[in-house]
């Protein structure tokens, strides 16, 4: 690899991923809007919906304006993985500190960003990055970086955005612009960060029984190190106590 190779690669990955945050608040801003519409027409219509429906919608709403909000700040163009936001709370692992995740402040619920994607349930290191090198030849996104976890994931319904624009050339009848081709496709995509999470009150829970088994609510966070486990009310009592870093 050429001298200053590593610095360039890491730059083109920090650009793909204010990409990634740039057109996800896009994606959450279209469904705001969506939410807008659906509610004032229901609101002309004078329909009535079921309290939990209100309750349930509005909840939503409090979690995407949370989450529009984190992504409007973008990420710091220097340092990889972290929004220009302000910080409530770092997450380190106990071995050598290094950064598991942060939470940022919102005006509406504060959101926990793990510095890297988490493992799926029951899938080992091994397992993780055995499929790897083929994810990212797929994608083409980092074909130089070796063992490089896919922070922000992203999938694009084909199948949707083909029958969104075939059903808007039928209504029109004409063919659809490149311009408008692009913007669909948009539409028909969904972003992800792996263990992502906005906090709300049901994290303050110590024990959660399902079907007779009592767990604790946690978060798996990867590290270099290996997996860490932090429990959720941790973080609230951390939060709540203006701590301003926990290790797990």
């Amino acid at each position: 690899m050429q001298e200053g190779e590593p610095a360039r690669i890491a730059a083109q990955r920090r650009q793909v991923e204010q990409d990634q945050v740039a057109r996800w608040r896009q994606r959450v801003e279209r469904e705001l809007h969506e939410l807008e519409r659906i509610r004032e027409l229901r609101r002309l219509k004078q329909r009535k919906v079921p309290e939990f429906f209100v309750q349930r919608e509005t909840e939503r709403e409090t979690e995407l304006r949370s989450l529009a909000h984190l992504l409007s700040r973008g990420l710091d163009e220097e340092k990889s993985r972290i929004f220009k936001s302000r910080m409530l709370l770092g997450v380190r692992c106990h071995g050598k500190g290094h950064f598991l995740a942060r939470v940022y402040a919102t005006p509406h619920l504060p959101i926990l960003v793990p510095q890297n994607a988490g493992l799926p349930a029951a899938e080992s290191k091994d397992r993780r990055f055995a499929d790897l090198e083929k994810m990212k030849r797929l994608r083409s996104m980092f074909p130089m970086v070796k063992f490089r976890d896919t922070w922000i994931e992203e999938y694009t319904d084909e199948d949707l955005a083909h029958d969104l624009i075939a059903e808007e050339r039928r209504r029109s009848g004409e063919e659809v612009s490149d311009a408008r081709v692009r913007e669909i496709e948009r539409e028909a995509t969904e972003f992800f960060l792996r263990g992502l999470t906005i906090i709300e009150s049901r994290h303050r829970q110590r024990e959660v029984v399902t079907d007779g088994v009592s767990v604790e609510p946690s978060w798996y966070l990867w590290c270099r190190c290996g997996s860490r486990v932090l429990a959720c009310h941790r973080v609230t009592e951390a939060l709540d106590d203006g701590v301003r870093q926990i290790f797990a």
